[in-house]
């Protein structure tokens, strides 16, 4: 995150590098606390601040779509088009001032909405890559790959979590994959 923001900063009219931080912040915002580790509370007392992990790990939820819509946006103009990219970023900033101005007890009844969205969204990047890659865009194979391991892993632990079946989580594998296809793309412009 720190690298991109670097980036953008060198060159601030590239927006790509400053949203794909706001995509390792938000899945850093969430795997702070429901990663194994969880690492927020080796640094913060959980009992004198049980709500500052979910706070984080729903927050950092409801912004990681958005993100990666907004940096899809700067690298494959034609297929995540502005009106659609903000069409689908608005649910999500509402629920995250949701998350930002209600108690943490209240976050569970979001969470429906939010996976609903999150899952349409998921199919719907996956379709307009898959376009992207049909007409030929630099870089577009490696964001499929990228974002269809991503999912694949997330879908994979979704289903791990309800029982259907055992073994250990991969979404680690999935935001490994998607962080080293992309930053390799914005490495190549």
């Amino acid at each position: 995150a720190f690298y991109h923001l670097f980036l953008w900063a060198v060159r601030p009219s590239n927006k790509g590098p400053l949203f794909f931080a706001l995509f390792c912040c938000s899945i850093g915002m969430r795997s702070s606390y429901t990663g194994s580790g969880q690492i927020l509370f080796s640094l913060i007392d959980p009992e004198n601040f049980s709500a500052v992990g979910p706070f984080l790990e729903y927050l950092g939820f409801s912004l990681i779509t958005p993100a990666v819509f907004l940096f899809m946006s700067t690298q494959f103009k034609d297929e995540f088009k502005p009106k659609m990219v903000q069409l689908i970023c608005i649910p999500f900033f509402l629920i995250g001032l949701i998350i930002v101005l209600t108690p943490v007890s209240f976050y569970p009844r979001v969470l429906p909405s939010l996976q609903a969205f999150t899952g349409v969204c998921g199919l719907t990047v996956i379709w307009l890559l898959i376009l992207a890659v049909s007409r030929k865009r630099e870089g577009a194979m490696l964001s499929f790959i990228g974002i269809l391991i991503f999912v694949a892993t997330g879908m994979h632990d979704i289903f791990r979590a309800m029982g259907y079946f055992g073994g250990i989580e991969l979404s680690h594998v999935g935001i490994f994959s998607f962080l080293f296809f992309q930053a390799t793309i914005l490495s190549y412009k």
